[in-house]
């Protein structure tokens, strides 16, 4: 068949030029601004962009940002790693890459403000050489922000986690007897400012006797085999160190930090499951000291109990953040004393049994997911945010005397949306005096069969509790449960917002559609002899009112929403309610 171009008259194609002359006036703008765009655009995004300007693909070369990552090498079925040959053969054609795209950008002689290195290999001690000179290359031309992902891997080839970009990441997920260790030369990068090294051997040794990181600022250390030595030297000996992660130190049991005079954030993760393979052994933290008086946020999450902590040394914090420290009630508030300042509290304890807290500073407390937790009592003049979240039934005495906004959310751990005693005990905590901002819950229901909204209507006579806005995150619903679970949702309350969030893909969204059906052609016929009614007779309007996309926050709002949303990339549908009640209903 011939071109279409070639039936096109000489104004068209003059007409076409001029286009194509307009749509790469962009490639006309100075370098550094060029470099700019770049630097929000992906790999693959920036790769297609050179593609189609010569001068882009020039410019690609001194282009400030490296980030090469394994993955793009592979084939599909590597995923399974069947092809160990085919693994090997990607190895050694990504490092061909790597290694031609580093020496041009050398060649440019700029500056390189980032570099990233994803990579998989079976043999460590043969790539080891390689991956020294590319960190000399990245030191000798004044590396910022420096970020290595190096796994090592037997005969499968494992998936490998997301990093952050914007630091220093050497991450080899092994066996700690074959982890990577690195070149002397990279302790004496001064112009780094964060540094990330994740899976490599950083006992002490002589190499590292002299650190000259005299820039950096942000450290973070996950999943290392590291001793406490070589710990307190990283702190001691990075003068301006102001955000500082531990995670995962094997062979670090005692965990000290002192003599930090800039350290402001601090995060110590005891969590094992999300850095290692079964064979690794993993080592607990026996104790915690911190001596820090500039620190300012703190996060401690999955400690033990056994674990000693001493923060005596801390009183100007004013960020606390308890995940998974099963810590007793005395201990835990002989610990959240020695925080006058503490501005924003997080509890997520599952062995705490009650919270009781007094302070004249504390502006927002969530308390997530502590099981145990019976009683909590409140005495924050301060407060302006209260979060509670729990499974299960919530606590049995809740005391926040003062005004604040609060945000709610339940589901139903071990019981089922249609367990009439579990939905009466929602109903009744949602009864509780203080107007609830934010209301969530999450559905994944299987069987709502045993639900009767008769039944419920009887043990709870009440009229539901109006909340601002209540998000569900919408798992796998069947159709015949689709009925029973909205007249569960509105027997509890009634919002002026419904968010939902699908997460089970065509399930979710299918739920979601017929809701829109049901509000929109809702029938007030039932339930006429009844003092108080079901949510049809008092539902008087049905909007939809935006579409949120998850990775952009920019709400959308668009004609026939519903139409286009199962092809709408994941996000957030909100529908408008208005509500109107009678005002003589007398609530028994």
């Amino acid at each position: 068949m011939m071109p279409k171009y070639m039936n096109m008259n000489v104004a068209d194609l003059k007409i076409m030029e001029d286009q194509i002359v307009a749509m790469d006036r962009i490639s006309d703008l100075p370098d550094f601004i060029i470099h700019h765009i770049m630097s929000y655009l992906s790999t693959l995004e920036a790769t297609q962009m050179c593609v189609l300007s010569k001068r882009w693909n020039h410019l690609q070369t001194s282009f400030p940002i490296l980030y090469f990552d394994q993955i793009y090498f592979e084939e599909e079925d590597l995923a399974t790693g069947r092809e160990e040959r085919s693994f090997c053969m990607s190895i050694d054609k990504f490092i061909q890459f790597v290694d031609a795209s580093l020496l041009r950008f050398c060649e440019a002689k700029v500056s390189m403000e980032k570099f990233r290195l994803s990579m998989k290999v079976f043999d460590v001690e043969g790539v080891a050489s390689l991956l020294d000179k590319w960190i000399e290359l990245a030191v000798a031309n004044e590396v910022k922000e420096l970020d290595l992902n190096v796994q090592t891997t037997d005969n499968r080839v494992h998936s490998l986690p997301g990093t952050m970009v914007e630091e220093l990441d050497l991450n080899v997920r092994t066996n700690k007897d074959r982890m990577y260790t690195l070149p002397g030369t990279l302790f004496s990068a001064k112009f780094v400012t964060t540094l990330k090294l994740s899976g490599c051997n950083l006992e002490m040794s002589s190499a590292y006797t002299t650190m000259r990181f005299h820039s950096l600022k942000k450290l973070v250390l996950n999943a290392v085999h590291i001793d406490e030595q070589m710990v307190s030297k990283f702190i001691s000996e990075c003068p301006l160190l102001e955000d500082l992660f531990l995670g995962l130190c094997w062979h670090c049991k005692r965990i000290l930090v002192s003599h930090a005079p800039k350290l402001k954030t601090l995060t110590v993760n005891g969590s094992s499951s999300s850095f290692c393979d079964s064979d690794l052994i993993v080592h607990d933290i026996e104790s915690i000291e911190i001596v820090a008086r500039s620190l300012e946020q703190c996060t401690l999450i999955d400690v033990d109990r056994s674990s000693a902590i001493d923060m005596v040394g801390c009183a100007d914090l004013k960020y606390f953040n308890l995940t998974g420290v099963n810590i007793l009630v005395q201990e835990f508030h002989k610990l959240i004393s020695k925080f006058p300042l503490l501005e924003k509290l997080i509890v997520n304890c599952c062995v705490l049994e009650s919270i009781s807290l007094s302070s004249n500073r504390l502006k927002e407390l969530q308390i997530l997911h502590c099981s145990r937790l019976r009683v909590i009592d409140i005495d924050v003049p301060s407060l302006l945010t209260f979060s509670y979240v729990f499974y299960g039934n919530p606590a049995s005495s809740i005391n926040v005397p003062y005004p604040c906004s609060w945000k709610v959310g339940f589901s139903p751990g071990c019981q089922r949306y249609g367990d009439l005693i579990w939905l009466d005990s929602i109903k009744k905590f949602l009864k509780l005096p203080y107007e609830i901002d934010e209301l969530s819950t999450s559905i994944s229901i299987q069987d709502m069969e045993s639900f009767n909204l008769d039944k419920f209507k009887k043990n709870s006579p009440s009229l539901p509790r109006e909340v601002r806005n209540l998000t569900i995150a919408v798992g796998a619903v069947h159709p015949s449960n689709y009925a029973g679970l909205l007249d569960c949702l509105l027997w509890i309350c009634y919002p002026r917002i419904l968010s939902m969030k699908p997460y089970a893909g065509q399930s979710s969204i299918e739920f979601i559609m017929w809701l829109y059906e049901k509000m929109m052609k809702r029938d007030a016929k039932c339930c006429n002899g009844h003092r108080i009614k079901c949510w049809h007779h008092y539902l008087k309007d049905f909007k939809i009112e935006s579409f949120v996309p998850l990775k952009d926050p920019k709400p959308l709002h668009m004609d026939n929403l519903m139409v286009a949303l199962p092809n709408f990339p994941q996000g957030t549908i909100r529908f408008r309610l208005d509500w109107c009640f009678s005002e003589h209903i007398d609530e028994a």
